[in-house]
């Protein structure tokens, strides 16, 4: 019964991924503009029995489930959101970067800047915030102005292949394709888009896998003492 703990072993490699995915996804159910994570696995064929294949589980990838979160009124004049699917650009340390979250804020310098205080790229550059302003108007088209001067404009993108984003951390993420920009964003002022984590089904897969992973030790458990009965028979014979 070696292969039952093989397998058995695989099957936990794999939940305890779950339930790293499902921990995270239940930490961010509250993040604007998270996305929920699930771990895609699959069967292995691992050896060949007379009347079956033994299979293993195999760790495929961690996806993305795209669908929008709920948007929430917040009466703050710098969140915005869109309907529509898309991503805010960001000024990263290295690079361009992309975010989901339009939960924004002014940093240091006055600019328009996620809630890390990376900057938000509107036509390629930071959107200043000119520190005279008393009122921040952001129209559907991204357009924003300060005391009714225009001084930037948001841009929301979209990837042709989402999947291959890489994360780099603070919700956001860098792409090795170009963006294509989104024509009418219909953004919403003081709103944001939340997390699409259902947290009660969350909440209920995580006591599945809990579940799950307690049978299967059980199991384990199981043969590794009809092991030890059998080496002590074998002891008390010889």
């Amino acid at each position: 019964m070696k292969s039952a703990s093989m397998v058995s072993l695989s099957q936990q490699q794999a939940l305890r991924k779950q339930m790293e995915v499902c921990s995270n996804n239940l930490v961010n159910g509250s993040t604007a503009g998270f996305q929920k994570e699930v771990l895609r696995t699959a069967e292995e064929p691992h050896k060949k029995r007379m009347t079956h294949t033994l299979s293993l589980v195999k760790i495929l990838e961690v996806d993305r489930i795209s669908n929008p979160g709920p948007l929430t009124k917040t009466g703050n004049p710098l969140d915005v959101a869109s309907p529509s699917h898309g991503y805010f650009s960001v000024q990263a340390p290295d690079s361009t970067a992309y975010s989901r979250s339009g939960q924004f804020t002014l940093n240091s310098d006055g600019q328009l800047a996620t809630a890390t205080g990376y900057p938000v790229l509107g036509d390629g550059s930071p959107i200043q915030v000119p520190v005279t302003a008393k009122e921040i108007h952001i129209d559907p088209q991204g357009n924003v102005y300060g005391d009714n001067e225009r001084i930037g404009r948001i841009t929301l993108s979209t990837f042709e292949n989402e999947k291959a984003l890489q994360r780099i951390g603070d919700g956001l993420f860098i792409a090795e394709q170009a963006p294509q920009a989104v024509e009418t964003p219909n953004f919403q002022q003081g709103t944001i888009m939340g997390s699409n984590v259902n947290m009660i089904e969350e909440s209920l897969h995580m006591i599945e896998i809990l579940r799950s992973y307690q049978a299967s030790q059980e199991l384990i458990d199981s043969e590794n003492e009809r092991r030890r009965n059998s080496i002590d028979r074998i002891v008390k014979v010889t």
